[in-house]
């Protein structure tokens, strides 16, 4: 399964992120939506959040969607990464 990772905006409130996630987990090709850190001190790290996608999903068009979100600061996709030999 593959992971998109995203962060929120700092004015973004608590609550807020609560539903926007809420809504993400529901996106179609979306597994889980949540916070990579539910219980982190430092207001950096509980703004950052991730969303496991479908194999067969288009993961550059949902952090496209991701990133028009307002709520959004930033959204990618880890590298492709495979054995070298």
């Amino acid at each position: 399964m593959r992971s998109v990772m995203f962060n929120f905006r700092p004015e973004v409130s608590p609550d807020e992120q609560d539903a926007l996630l809420e809504r993400i987990d529901n996106w179609e090709t979306i597994n889980k939506a949540a916070r990579l850190k539910p219980d982190a001190q430092k207001p950096i790290l509980q703004r950052m959040a991730y969303a496991y996608v479908e194999d067969d999903a288009d993961i550059e068009k949902i952090v496209e969607r991701l990133n028009d979100l307002p709520e959004i600061e930033s959204a990618s996709a880890p590298t492709s990464r495979r054995l070298i030999r």
